[in-house]
């Protein structure tokens, strides 16, 4: 009965003892996805890990779909999903995953999630949060055609605050804008 005591106390410890063993401090820190977009969104997964783990990868889910993946090396991977069209630097700081969502639309909208997970043991974390797109208001219509370069002015701004190389942005909405416009300013 003694000797059985012991070894449940034994194979207790043991399983605390693996428990705190495998117990990580991976932790997403911050993740930013704004709530309402027009015409692009920034959005960053920002994370901690301990000294002692390695990063596998960050991954990012629009509905369960994965569009984008930040490998431990910087390197990213695009992945094509409906409604997701990028901007992303080639390389990517470790301890964040920014990416630019360009040209949203109705399919812009929905759940974006990211998930961090460590090499090795796989462990993996995740946060999430919704996107909804909302057609620009008259009044930024109005902003957009009578400076042409305040698109320009504000991609350049996210793409020096985030270290994002130079590419091009494509608005297809300018256009049909700026038809718009011509027709109601007159």
């Amino acid at each position: 009965m003694i000797s059985r005591r012991i070894s449940l106390c034994y194979i207790l410890c043991f399983v605390i003892y693996w428990k705190h063993l495998t117990v990580s401090s991976l932790h997403i820190i911050n993740l930013y996805v704004p709530r309402e977009a027009s015409h692009e969104a920034l959005l960053d997964c920002r994370y901690s890990l301990e000294l002692n783990e390695t990063l596998y990868d960050v991954k990012w889910y629009k509905e369960g779909s994965e569009f984008f993946r930040c490998k431990s090396n910087g390197s990213v991977l695009q992945f094509p999903v409906d409604g997701v069209k990028l901007y992303v630097s080639e390389l990517v700081q470790k301890g964040t995953c920014p990416l630019i969502l360009t040209g949203l639309n109705e399919q812009s909208s929905g759940e974006y999630l990211c998930e961090v997970s460590l090499d090795f043991t796989f462990q993996s974390v995740t946060k999430a949060s919704k996107l909804k797109f909302v057609l620009p208001s008259l009044k930024d219509v109005r902003k957009n055609h009578l400076n042409e370069d305040n698109a320009q002015n504000r991609t350049e701004g996210l793409r020096s605050r985030y270290n994002l190389a130079n590419k091009c942005f494509y608005y297809p909405f300018l256009t049909v804008v700026s038809f718009l416009i011509s027709i109601l300013c007159k």
